[in-house]
């Protein structure tokens, strides 16, 4: 069963673009040869609070915040987070757990006000306690402690490079949503469905591009743009250090990164 992604409208800021369609190829990869389905919203509103992503399967909803930070991450219920000692953003509230704890209030409204339009069976429902929690850092993370017991039930923090994993291991026991019922969810906050198409674009242009700078350069320049389009696609690295001797034609390289980066 195909990954669907729905987006209300771009993100104002481009490595929550970027992450968002990162997150969307990998559900694919992992999911879109199984028997089930998984529904992606992005960006969306309900009641005046923004909501950066929600995925639903049939044994889970779990709301998502991006985070662009790396590194070590405290975790507090109350005070502020930090990531290698930068203070991690949660929106107007104090850290990225109040923020979902918020947004985990605000959509189980949405579904108690909703549920006899995604419902055919009359006792069936989604309460609070039904929706999981989960902030997915843009790069490699480490948690310096883990997280209290009682939180660990709903709660998740992740980077992109685990969240397939954390995702598949969330499951609701007392959920289990058709398939009609998980698109009705969508339909509702009136979103339309969003394909990364242009991702799929520039990957082909990206080895044209790679195909014909082989077959003008010398084995080294063409080894470093390679090795440039992995870092440019990662988000494991913050820093690439590019090194050469004089007339080695390390100014030229920075045309070819200059067309990596705007097909990327």
């Amino acid at each position: 069963m195909p990954v669907k992604a729905f987006l209300n409208r771009k993100f104002n800021n481009t490595h929550e673009n970027i992450i968002f369609d990162e997150l969307i190829n990998r559900l694919k990869s992992r999911w879109d040869n199984s028997n089930d389905l998984v529904v992606i919203i992005g960006n969306f509103y309900y009641n005046n609070k923004e909501i950066d992503a929600m995925l639903i399967k049939s044994d889970s909803i779990i709301i998502i915040d991006f985070k662009d930070y790396a590194g070590k991450i405290t975790f507090s219920e109350n005070s502020v987070w930090t990531a290698d000692g930068i203070v991690v953003a949660g929106g107007a509230l104090i850290n990225p757990f109040v923020q979902l704890r918020s947004s985990k209030g605000i959509l189980s409204n949405f579904f108690k006000d909703k549920s006899e339009e995604i419902f055919q069976e009359k006792n069936k429902k989604i309460t609070y306690y039904d929706i999981y929690s989960m902030v997915i850092f843009h790069r490699t993370i480490e948690l310096t402690k883990q997280l209290p017991n009682e939180l660990k039930k709903w709660f998740f923090i992740t980077d992109i490079g685990k969240a397939n994993q954390t995702i598949s291991n969330i499951t609701n026991q007392n959920l289990f949503l058709e398939e009609s019922e998980i698109l009705k969810i969508p339909e509702l906050l009136e979103i339309n469905e969003y394909t990364v198409e242009l991702g799929i674009k520039s990957e082909q242009c990206q080895e044209k591009k790679l195909t014909q700078f082989s077959k003008d350069n010398s084995t080294s320049q063409n080894e470093a743009i390679l090795k440039i389009n992995e870092f440019i696609k990662s988000f494991d690295y913050d820093v690439f250090l590019l090194k050469g001797a004089a007339g080695t034609g390390k100014t030229y390289l920075i045309k070819e990164i200059v067309n990596l980066i705007i097909q990327n």
